[in-house]
């Protein structure tokens, strides 16, 4: 009934025996084992010093990218060290300052099911799909420095709070992205040969060479960040409390050890932009973009008790905050 009324098939048109052609979604398993543990230990040296140091590890081994056929099927492996030191010392009872420092070490493998075969995808239910995902593999080892201080004040209504944070970030990578990978809308379009979206990562050979190739991605990325605040808990009245802040950020613009950083250049003298790209031609890049200083973040919040009687609070706060660079 349901071929007649769709497609004017009559009762009987398709045999029992008739190959079946189409598409069915299906759930793949996958798991995953993490293990990890943690360690803190504490130290008075004194009634005005105070020092814990803490360590956590966790390794993790589970599936990227699951997929029902095992020469697929995309493992990954994750670990990560994390070491926190912090010394507060009270100057006295109005004064106190805390010292942080921290490292965190985080690796992760992620291979490719079959490397030599590229990720070939029929978008329309994104369910046909072969070939590992052409970002695979990766491989990152990222190391983070920070160092930060913090003096706290309590000068009658004022609680103020006066720091700086400085951050390093050592990235090691490889991202491979040579291995292509093609998009087709349906099962007619692979058939067809005709996909809508192609994407491979090109060495485009700055040297002159001009035979641009398939190439995988390794980097070594650099980046730092250095933050300094003020912030003032103002008691106002005995049941309005202001909370008064500004924060500046500096973050440095990413840069490469080996100078393997590259920038698409449009300047070569075309008359729109179509032009300008089909003239445009690559060239190595100190930093990935402009520098920026004016990364000024105000905040400002209130607590306010309507009645004064300590049983009600009303609060509010407006902040602007700054992002660092994404390292990928």
């Amino acid at each position: 009934a349901a071929l007649g009324d769709l497609f004017g098939s009559p009762a009987g048109a398709l045999s029992a025996g008739a190959p079946m052609i189409g598409e069915a979604n299906y759930f793949t398993p996958d798991n995953t084992t993490a293990d990890g543990f943690s360690a803190r230990i504490d130290h008075n040296f004194s009634d005005n010093d105070r020092l814990y140091a803490r360590y956590f590890y966790l390794k993790s081994d589970g599936v990227q990218d699951p997929d029902p056929r095992p020469a697929f099927l995309v493992p990954n492996s994750t670990n990560s060290h994390l070491v926190a030191l912090n010394w507060t010392h009270v100057f006295s009872p109005t004064t106190i300052n805390e010292v942080r420092g921290g490292l965190t070490r985080y690796f992760t493998d992620i291979p490719a099911g079959t490397p030599g075969v590229p990720r070939i995808a029929e978008g329309g239910s994104g369910v046909a799909t072969w070939g590992s995902y052409n970002g695979y593999p990766q491989l990152f080892v990222e190391n983070i420095y920070t160092a930060a201080d913090t003096m706290s004040l309590n000068m009658g209504n004022h609680g103020l709070k006066i720091g700086g944070e400085f951050r390093r970030d050592q990235e090691n990578s490889e991202f491979d992205v040579g291995r292509p990978s093609y998009y087709f809308f349906d099962l007619i379009y692979t058939a067809l040969d005709d996909p809508y979206y192609q994407v491979g990562g090109v060495d485009p050979h700055i040297l002159g060479d001009n035979q641009a190739e398939l190439k995988s991605s390794i980097r070594s990325w650099r980046g730092s960040e250095l933050g300094f605040f003020f912030n003032d808990d103002w008691k106002v009245l005995p049941n309005l409390t202001l909370n008064l802040g500004v924060r500046w950020d500096r973050f440095s613009r990413i840069t490469e050890k080996y100078d393997r950083g590259t920038q698409f250049l449009m300047d070569n003298g075309g008359d729109n932009i179509w032009q300008n790209i089909a003239l445009g031609d690559f060239d190595t890049a100190d930093q990935l973009s402009a520098n920026d200083w004016n990364n000024f973040a105000p905040r400002f919040g209130f607590a306010w008790d309507p009645c004064g009687d300590g049983k009600t609070s009303v609060r509010g706060g407006f902040g602007i905050a700054y992002n660092g660079a994404v390292f990928n």
